[in-house]
């Protein structure tokens, strides 16, 4: 009984403490321990009920055959996961090429990115968006040098 007694009113002291340890190395064991399944991509989208720009997120291979640059702009190109968000380029649109040299992206993109369809954003700000989720995602990229049908398109297009 005495024993006990003494057993409770160690429980009763020390709970929080315990506690605080099990939380302490569960996260230790969350950030080291446990292999992550991919890398996370911020994807930006425009809406169809606001002129605003939205954001998803998806988990992408950590190392992709055709490389990280080309999977996420083949992604990007697949266009949104929620239906209340705009593709970047109209539908089929292909990825002719990828490069990156040193801190620029060079990206060509099929001739049906220049289609406009009720489902995608106008051109101009399709560019626009193209090239800020590369720059967003790719802090070694600083130059996004964008090609459509192998026809260069400036950074201002008027």
């Amino acid at each position: 009984m005495i024993e006990k007694m003494k057993i409770n009113e160690f429980v009763r002291k020390y709970w929080p403490l315990g506690l605080l340890l099990v939380l302490i190395l569960s996260l230790i064991l969350l950030k080291t321990g446990l292999p992550q399944p991919g890398k996370r991509y911020k994807m930006y989208f425009y809406s169809y009920d606001s002129e605003k720009y939205c954001r998803e997120t998806r988990i992408l291979p950590k190392n992709p055959v055709q490389g990280r640059e080309k999977a996420f702009v083949d992604e990007l190109l697949l266009g949104p996961f929620t239906n209340r968000y705009k593709r970047i380029f109209a539908r089929g649109t292909k990825t002719l090429f990828c490069i990156v040299e040193n801190d620029t992206i060079f990206v060509n993109l099929s001739k049906e990115a220049l289609q406009n369809s009720g489902e995608n954003a106008d051109i101009l700000k399709s560019i626009e968006l193209f090239r800020k989720n590369i720059l967003k995602n790719f802090k070694n990229i600083n130059t996004v040098e964008l090609y459509i049908d192998s026809v260069y398109v400036p950074e201002t297009v008027n």
